[in-house]
């Protein structure tokens, strides 16, 4: 009795190139036209994902310095830019947040509510439409570098952001 080999086994036939699976020295049945197609596929579904325009984002991503209101509440972490737009979901690597909390050596946090106006280095993420706390924000800005910070009490905040608001629509 002839042992079969597991591709003959499930049906394969020399000359089928359907699949992964031939006997050695079988012909697959690819042709130059048929390596071009795939490759020329390949090339489109690469590009399209990296090709398509990211709106406000900075060229190739890099960071840059933003200034503005950062609000910390339950739940909220809105970044209102000096330029009107916004607010934004606010994100930052753990040092930034160490800082703006004043995490002490013990990982005790002096401030979890707070309001301050800082100026970081980041980059903005506006792929996508839902960030933060139940997707309420448009884009997201990401910290990597804190530049200053003060803090200030909410009435204060309110005027700062007004005047952002009133300097963007022109008013």
């Amino acid at each position: 009795m002839k042992h079969l080999s597991p591709a003959l086994a499930l049906g394969w036939q020399p000359g089928n190139s359907i699949g992964i699976m031939h006997e050695p020295g079988a012909k697959l049945g690819l042709t130059i036209r048929d390596v071009i197609a795939a490759l020329a596929c390949l090339v489109i579904v690469l590009c399209s994902g990296g090709c398509e325009e990211q709106g406000a984002l900075p060229p190739e991503g890099r960071n840059q310095t933003y200034r503005g209101v950062l609000e910390v509440e339950m739940g909220i972490q809105a970044f209102h830019p000096e330029t009107g737009a916004g607010p934004w979901w606010f994100s930052g690597d753990s040092g930034i947040w160490d800082s703006l909390n004043q995490r002490d050596e013990t990982g005790n946090a002096d401030l979890q509510f707070y309001i301050a106006e800082i100026e970081f280095r980041g980059r903005l993420d506006e792929d996508g439409n839902a960030f933060g706390n139940m997707g309420a924000y448009p884009a997201e800005i990401h910290a990597v570098e804190l530049l200053s910070m003060r803090y200030l009490d909410r009435l204060e905040a309110e005027e700062i952001v007004t005047g952002y608001k009133e300097d963007y629509s022109g008013g």
